[in-house]
């Protein structure tokens, strides 16, 4: 009967814990919103953007150049 409750419990959102209809909402922080939380600064998020930016950034400018597709002249 555990299993029956599990699969029929509906996700609430973390902030006001409304239930969540069939759209979630997932957060870079790995929690459920609403619509009306999902912003960063609506609920007060963990994540830390700046570090993840920093690291696609570094990613990108560590790559070697690609060959120029032009024939030089």
């Amino acid at each position: 009967m555990n299993s029956e409750q599990d699969k029929t419990t509906k996700k609430r959102c973390t902030q006001c814990k409304k239930k969540l209809g069939v759209i979630e909402y997932k957060c870079k922080c790995e929690k459920l919103f609403c619509i009306s939380h999902l912003q960063p600064q609506d609920h007060a998020c963990a994540f830390d953007y700046k570090a993840e930016a920093d690291k696609i950034l570094i990613k990108h400018l560590n790559t070697e150049p690609k060959a120029s597709s032009f024939e030089r002249i």
